[in-house]
């Protein structure tokens, strides 16, 4: 079993609160699946746990292609840093409805409504029939391919997208 747990804090942050974080994510990643855990009950392990999302190693290909995805829609499409960090609230929304809160089951035409709006305002040079195409572009490989299928897993993706293109 290979486990990993990842933590990040903000530059200056003492060593000792850097390393109790690493450890919890750690711990939390041995404990991914174990029974009476959070998780399927079947004993798996072979976890990473990073901003506060655990997953198993089999998910990992899928977060990265994701990830490498929403990287191109970002060139693309000149996704901005706030849309992408709006994104956060719709993972948010897409695990409490996985944990049976119906209400959050809005996420979906919420995430619709900030994709247009986005598109509308961005993509101003664009005729409707090209606009309506980034949309459709958008709301599947971000809201079905993205937020829909791989759930709060999807967190992975969108931190890892903030800290690779934040400005330095």
């Amino acid at each position: 079993h290979f486990s990993v747990g990842i933590a990040t804090v903000k530059p200056g942050a003492p060593v000792q609160v850097l390393a109790t974080l690493a450890e919890e994510a750690l711990s939390q990643s041995k404990r991914h699946g174990v029974q009476g855990a959070a998780g399927s009950g079947a004993a798996t392990k072979n976890a990473v746990t990073c901003f506060g999302q655990t997953v198993h190693w089999r998910q990992w290909p899928a977060l990265e292609s994701a990830g490498q995805r929403l990287d191109g829609l970002r060139d693309q499409f000149a996704l901005s840093t706030g849309y992408v960090y709006g994104l956060l609230q719709f993972v948010n929304l897409r695990q409490k409805e996985q944990e049976g809160e119906p209400e959050a089951a809005m996420w979906r035409s919420r995430f619709g409504y900030r994709t247009r709006r986005f598109v509308v305002d961005r993509q101003r040079g664009l005729d409707d029939d090209a606009r309506r195409q980034r949309y459709i572009e958008l709301a599947h490989d971000i809201g079905a391919s993205g937020i829909e299928a791989l759930g709060s897993a999807y967190r992975i993706v969108l931190f890892n997208h903030l800290y690779r293109h934040r400005d330095r």
